[in-house]
């Protein structure tokens, strides 16, 4: 038996494992050394690093459960603006989180106005308050009064969307037009839904979270794009668990999720929104609809909101996250910027209703059924297996690579020989092999169904060998793949997507061969055949 005997390291192995754990460190910073953060002393400034101004706005007692008055902190730029732009955040955050957008809009000579609310941010944190979307959307109600702002226009993410939709219900003039960024409001909970967000969501869950959880919750939930600007988010939510008051910050936060869940007074009267209003939202949100209750994806929950404000628009954005405003900031403002326009009148009032915008990217495919090669006489069927890989180029086209392979089975062979008598053989087997590229038009009659079409164009090998007369016979083709190829798809996931597919096609050969006994003959003139195909099709879009 052979002894191990332990050797030290030698200087060169430790120094690949220390470069090893240093470069593992630097992917993913940890910032639990670093010492507490205080709400009151969250740090906010713009992109450029200048501070915005942050003003305080006392809550009188007596609103919504208030035992004594509270402080409201907000950040107001451009005040002689003659349009108010109002952010409200979502849950959890706070105003910062609308960083790439305060000063651009402020710049654009709007007059922009973001509150934490009660709860949130630097604003207090009175257990006593309600945290209900009316209340906290009352509390903004009386900062704005105090401000002398008419007719706002209000941009809510998530839990801000809801906030935006509910007063524009319960105050139809009021609000000028909305912007809802990854709105909450749409989803319905049930009673055993509201009863496991009572029982999960809980000061001690969030109070749990180290660091690891936090990077979860921030970085995946809410981000498909993440970059190292991005990396505040980590820091302060670590920093901010060892404030004093970050209890009282969680209970907040699991009195306003209760709300949220347990309301539906937004989703059951979204016919009562009479202003202009945008939806934007990602088609990578991982957030809503939520992933522990419901399937489905972002963008049925979102066009079922749309469906019930009148001549509200939906954008999606493809390859965003929740936090979308965060997430992909130049494709946000950008739509953000062109309903605006709109709104004032500045650029024409095309419709974007149906702005479903597809994942411009990969799409990787597998689909299996039955098809039909030959020209009638020959009872060929069998079954088939395929792959594709394509790419998205715009909303309305793609372009594929298809290869298939089907098993042909010849039930029975007729024909005639020399002297005209018809011929009656036994049945054969072989393989159709194919490989086609496919453009395909695209439209989506609703948010989960899509329904494209085109042509395909390919070469072609099928071999079969039968039985003719006791005779066994090898038949080869080479040639041309002509058709036409349709599919109705429905979104099962964010990735997923299936249904129904069928191709209609023409066989043209070039070269067709027949082998009987080790003599070959081939035929100068082959004849002409059609290649049906029914399909179940899964696409898989990134």
């Amino acid at each position: 038996m052979k002894t191990l005997t332990q050797r030290p390291l030698n200087g060169l192995t430790l120094g690949c494992l220390l470069a090893l754990a240093a470069s593992l460190t630097a992917c993913t910073p940890s910032f639990v050394q670093q010492p507490a953060l205080r709400f009151d002393a969250l740090p906010y400034a713009g992109p450029d690093g200048a501070d915005w101004p942050v003003h305080s706005f006392t809550v009188p007692a007596g609103v919504h459960g208030l035992q004594r008055p509270a402080q409201l902190r907000y950040v107001e730029l451009n005040p002689k603006g003659a349009q108010t732009v109002v952010f409200i955040h979502g849950l959890g955050s706070y105003l910062k989180f609308w960083r790439p957008q305060l000063d651009r809009y402020a710049a654009q000579g709007y007059r922009v106005i973001a509150a934490d609310m009660l709860g949130f941010g630097r604003s207090d944190k009175p257990a006593p308050f309600s945290y209900t979307m009316e209340a906290m959307g009352d509390v903004l109600r009386l900062l704005l009064a105090d401000r002398g702002v008419e007719a706002p226009i209000l941009v809510g993410h998530s839990m801000g969307g809801q906030m935006a939709l509910s007063l524009a219900i319960r105050f139809p003039d009021w609000p000028k037009a909305l912007v809802l960024a990854a709105p909450a409001g749409f989803e319905r909970f049930g009673p055993r839904e509201q009863q496991w967000f009572r029982d999960v969501m809980t000061v001690a869950l969030i109070a749990s979270a180290d660091e690891a959880a936090i990077w979860g919750s921030v970085r995946r939930a809410n981000f498909a794009r993440w970059r190292d600007e991005l990396l505040w988010l980590i820091e302060e939510r670590v920093r901010l668990a060892k404030a004093p008051d970050f209890k009282a910050y969680a209970y907040a936060q699991v009195k306003a999720i209760h709300g949220l869940a347990a309301n539906d007074f937004v989703r059951t009267s979204l016919d009562g929104v009479q202003v202009p209003t945008i939806i934007i939202h990602g088609d990578m949100d991982r957030l809503i609809p939520n992933p522990f209750l419901h399937g489905g994806t972002s963008r049925s929950v979102m066009a079922s909101g749309q469906a019930g404000i009148a001549g509200s628009e939906l954008v999606t954005l493809a390859g965003c996250g929740h936090s979308v405003q965060l997430d992909c900031p130049a494709e946000f403002n950008a739509a953000m910027d062109g309903f605006l326009a709109r709104l004032a009148g500045k650029a024409p009032a095309e419709a974007m209703a149906s702005s479903a915008a597809q994942p411009m990217g990969l799409r990787l495919a597998l689909h299996g059924g039955l098809g039909e090669p030959g020209d009638g006489d020959d009872l060929a069927w069998g079954w088939l297996l395929g792959a594709e890989a394509g790419w998205q180029l715009t909303e309305r086209i793609s372009v594929g690579a298809r290869f298939t392979a089907q098993r042909v089975n010849q039930d029975l062979l007729r024909g005639e020989d020399a002297e005209g008598e018809e011929v009656v053989g036994g049945g054969g087997q072989g393989w159709l092999l194919a490989g086609d590229l496919v453009p395909l038009l695209h439209a989506r009659p609703t948010a989960d169904l899509d329904v494209a079409a085109g042509p395909l164009l390919g070469l072609y090998r099928q071999q079969n060998t039968r039985t003719l007369q006791g005779v066994e016979t090898e038949a080869s083709t080479l040639g041309v793949h002509l058709g036409v190829t349709v599919q109705a798809l429905w979104q099962v996931n964010r990735f997923l997507w299936l249904g129904p597919a069928a191709t209609l096609g023409q066989l043209i050969p070039l070269d067709a061969c027949v082998t009987v006994d080790g003599a070959e003959t081939c035929d100068d003139d082959p004849d002409l055949a059609g290649w049906w195909t029914a399909r179940l099709h899964a696409e898989w879009r990134f």
